[in-house]
């Protein structure tokens, strides 16, 4: 049986999340870099909470962002005001119509995957839309993160992949590292066309805040960390892949 998400919940505790708005910085850095590679016109986002990037990437025709929270969408929704081109769905991804999508180029589904109730038939839609040359960018966090193998041998949590408390609080279904996360986009119809790591943490959100609160981790010492994840991918706070459809 499926399991029900509450998502205005869900909403609440992400905005609640410190650390989140840090990692989000880096991660919209990330994509904004993507986007200048690419040059998309027609752009997807789906389920971006704060992280939406119209307003630092401007060489689009339309922006449609799907959001299931209202909270969320609200915060769009007035954010996005005077943004041409910039249209907001308040609906989970699998329910909206395709025709609300043309000529899509750029898929942004960050962070979301171990999240859905199933990333199958989540896939599916977005290989729906796409066309041969749309790039579909889906990433999540890395169950194999050195913060969790640290925690494993520290005793913390008994093995790498399971749900952590911090994930249940999350209302998090499932996790991902590199191998299982390409085997799924591969199983839906997308061939890899790049991949790579994301960010290092050492601790988990609330102790990486800690950290911040306690100026024990500076500017320069956080911008490092994206680096870190270079030095040593396997052991990335998140991995991400760039697809196209097979």
């Amino acid at each position: 049986m499926a399991v029900k998400r509450d998502i205005e919940k869900y909403a609440k505790d992400y905005l609640e999340d410190k650390f989140e708005f840090v990692m989000s910085k880096y991660r919209k850095n990330m994509i904004l870099e993507m986007l200048k590679k690419y040059k998309p016109k027609n752009i997807v986002d789906i389920g971006p909470a704060y992280n939406y990037i119209f307003n630092d990437y401007k060489d689009f025709d339309s922006y449609t962002i799907v959001e299931p929270s209202k909270i969320m969408c609200d915060k769009i929704l007035t954010s996005s005001r005077n943004v041409k081109g910039v249209n907001v769905i308040n609906n989970l991804i699998e329910n909206v119509d395709n025709t609300e999508f043309k000529n899509v180029d750029f898929v942004i589904a960050s962070v979301l995957i171990h999240e859905v109730e199933n990333p199958q038939i989540f896939l599916k839609k977005i290989h729906s839309i796409c066309n041969k040359d749309t790039i579909m960018h889906i990433s999540a966090p890395n169950n194999n993160s050195f913060h969790l193998v640290y925690a494993k041998e520290a005793g913390l949590i008994s093995k790498i992949g399971e749900i952590t408390d911090y994930s249940k609080k999350m209302q998090r279904l499932r996790t991902y590292n590199m191998k299982s996360l390409e085997e799924l986009v591969s199983n839906c119809g997308f061939k890899i066309v790049e991949k790579g790591p994301f960010y290092f943490k050492f601790f988990n959100q609330t102790k990486m805040e800690k950290c911040i609160e306690e100026e024990m981790l500076t500017e320069d010492l956080l911008n490092a960390l994206v680096k870190m994840a270079y030095i040593m991918p396997e052991y990335s706070a998140e991995i991400w892949i760039n697809g196209r459809i097979k």
